[in-house]
């Protein structure tokens, strides 16, 4: 299985799990065609999309995902947010199972000023990875890990501010 990062900062965040017959997509904060251009165009080898929150640089181009077939997991206010309608586009609960080719998916609640969830994601070829983007802490535990996927920019102003508004929780510290 092979990670492919075609971004992840403020600007963008897109990355894909690949195996050249299978492939599942995280985030849809990177324009459509970088998309494409990445699956080598081949859209019929993607199991699905998972989205983690609202904000731009992780669903801005959702529409897209829905739009061009590919079944996509998002929390119920993303698709409020985005207005994103139709079969393929799944709202999810935090702590429910959900099956995307042989893929196997948890989200769990993450911490950030909008709703927000990891995932956990279970695969043959590349075991158990958890996958969280902008939150302050995490208060899941998954046994036997292979890997984490973590993306980790953030401002300590907005951090303080957020948790200052009530939006987000206060960290734990130690």
């Amino acid at each position: 299985m092979e990670l492919k990062v075609l971004g992840s900062s403020s600007a963008g965040n897109c990355y894909i799990l690949d195996n050249g017959k299978e492939a599942l997509i995280l985030e849809a904060g990177i324009a459509f065609p970088k998309v494409k251009k990445a699956l080598g165009f081949n859209l019929r080898k993607v199991a699905g999309c998972l989205i983690t929150h609202q904000h731009n640089d992780h669903a801005k181009y959702i529409r897209n995902m829905v739009d061009s077939g590919i079944t996509t997991l998002a929390l119920p206010e993303v698709w409020t947010a985005k207005q994103v309608a139709g079969s393929r586009a799944i709202a999810i609960r935090p702590g429910k199972g959900y099956k995307l080719g042989r893929f196997k998916v948890l989200p769990f609640p993450a911490f950030h000023d909008v709703p927000c969830v990891g995932y956990h994601i279970m695969h043959p070829e590349c075991g158990r990875l958890m996958f969280l983007t902008d939150s302050c802490d995490c208060l899941q535990i998954f046994p036997n890990l292979s890997h984490l996927l973590i993306e980790c920019n953030y401002s300590n102003y907005k951090l303080l501010e957020a948790v200052n508004k009530g939006y987000t929780g206060k960290p734990r510290l130690g």
